[in-house]
């Protein structure tokens, strides 16, 4: 597949997916580091959620919310509703145009079956368990094909995940209302960036090659992209939607970043503090405070699970071929079991940063017995070697950067 064009990352506080033209080449269901619904970044038979025609304009209407407009004037707006474990794609068709939802199971290993339960309505079901998906296409004219649906109008196709029978909307009393679940989307992200403090500084900056409204949308897409990359339930925030994309093309530097690691969220709540969204960075600090141990380093893992627990052991998927053959393909990061002693230092700093812009005193109290532990442990400790920021398999020294974290 010809990845020459942008990857858009679409986000909603579960999990995220990835979209390049008009395919979603990238998306876990029902949280980031789940296995993938759609896999195509990573292998050409891993499936992918896509719609025919070729691409005029794309940008972000509003963060995490990406309008596509095609050559033939179709408009297409896709999203991650906001409180569930769904994908939408909005489309105004101008001309008659194909749809196809290719979903695979453990990590394209395993092809969804796929079940018609009533017009416009089907179920791709995992074979080897419980799992599958829902999707209804609501639109005023559907035709199947040997791929997929050929689909006119102006309608929606909606694409849920569900654990078991227990859980799908078809056959549900209740009202379906996609209509009214992507306003709301894109009013909740609207509304959020808005109550930011950072737009005001950002759009009076003056700044070579870029226009004011330009600077802006550019922030604002960026803030938006690391509060949807927050795992809503816990408050961790993973380092990046995916895995294996990497570090050079054809290389084998390919790693699982869908963890919280304790690095990466810092500076991520620092972040957020600087563009005056102290509350939700007050949460990425509250994750981190709740994974100090207090008997022995206080983060002994450089990288949590979203949901709080131990990382999982890093595994390679041999029968996906890799982002343009970029073999390995990995699960898990080996990382986890690496000794790193700058991450105290910038735990503290987040929280420093947090207590100057609130004057949350009250919060800083509540947490002097991490304060206390970590200032003992990093005293009695810091002469220790540790592979640094640069995770370095099988090497350790005294690096200069972990040194200073640890006065911090």
């Amino acid at each position: 597949m010809d990845f020459s064009s942008r990857l858009f990352c679409l986000n909603n506080e579960f999990t995220g997916a990835l979209i390049t033209g008009t395919e979603v080449v990238w998306l876990t269901f029902p949280r980031y580091d789940s296995s993938p619904v759609f896999a195509k970044i990573l292998d050409e038979k891993a499936g992918s959620f896509g719609i025919s025609g070729e691409v005029a304009t794309q940008e972000y209407l509003v963060p995490n919310i990406l309008k596509t407009v095609l050559k033939d004037g179709t408009e297409v707006i896709d999203l991650l509703l906001r409180g569930e474990h769904s994908l939408v794609r909005k489309i105004n068709a101008r001309t008659p145009l194909e749809i196809w939802a290719d979903a695979t199971f453990n990590y394209g290993k395993v092809r969804a079956k796929v079940y018609r339960l009533s017009k416009g309505i089907y179920k791709l079901a995992n074979p080897e368990n419980s799992e599958f998906l829902e999707l209804h296409l609501i639109f005023p004219s559907i035709q199947e094909t040997s791929r997929g649906w050929v689909i006119s109008g102006e309608g929606y196709a909606f694409l849920g995940h569900f654990s078991d029978e227990r859980f799908g909307i078809f056959g549900k009393e209740l009202k379906f209302d996609v209509e009214t679940g992507v306003e709301r989307t894109i009013n909740y992200w609207r509304n959020l960036i808005r109550r930011g403090k950072g737009r005001g500084r950002i759009s009076r900056m003056e700044i070579p090659g870029f226009k004011g409204e330009d600077l802006l949308t550019a922030y604002e897409t960026s803030v938006g992209v690391l509060l949807g990359l927050m795992y809503n339930p816990t408050g961790a925030i993973v380092a990046a939607p995916t895995t294996s994309l990497p570090e050079v093309e054809g290389g084998v530097r390919n790693w699982d970043y869908r963890f919280a690691w304790v690095r990466d969220s810092s500076i991520v709540a620092e972040g957020l503090i600087s563009a005056g969204h102290t509350m939700d960075a007050r949460r990425i600090i509250e994750f981190l405070s709740r994974m100090v141990s207090f008997t022995t380093k206080p983060f002994l893992y450089p990288l949590y699970s979203i949901d709080g627990s131990v990382p999982p052991r890093e595994v390679e998927i041999p029968w996906l071929s890799g982002f343009m053959n970029s073999r390995p393909v990995r699960v898990g990061n080996a990382a986890a079991a690496q000794l790193q002693l700058d991450l105290e230092g910038f735990f503290m700093d987040a929280l420093y940063k947090y207590y100057v812009a609130t004057g949350d005193s009250s919060y800083v109290r509540g947490h002097l017995d991490v304060i206390e532990y970590i200032a003992d442990w990093v005293s009695e400790n810091w002469k220790l070697q540790d592979v640094g920021i640069w995770e370095e398999r099988g090497v350790q020294a005294h690096y200069t950067h972990s040194k200073v974290m640890m006065w911090v």
